[in-house]
């Protein structure tokens, strides 16, 4: 795999996650949240590696909510 995650890319993924209910302003949450920009925030969840891992722990927690 490519390089690895930071924490806070980790934390930002798990924002995403448990946040999804409004895309619209969710960059601007966590640009607020981490203090970053949006241009930040944007760099970052565009990455391959951060997808990868997203997608993955998306399906983990699916799994979760469907028992």
């Amino acid at each position: 795999m490519g390089k690895e995650l930071t924490d806070t890319e980790r934390a930002i993924i798990q924002q995403v996650i448990l946040d999804r209910w409004n895309p619209l302003r969710l960059n601007k949450k966590i640009a607020s949240h981490f203090g970053l920009t949006i241009n930040q925030v944007r760099h970052i969840r565009s990455k391959s590696a951060f997808q990868t891992e997203y997608k993955r722990q998306l399906a983990i927690y699916q799994q979760g909510c469907s028992h």
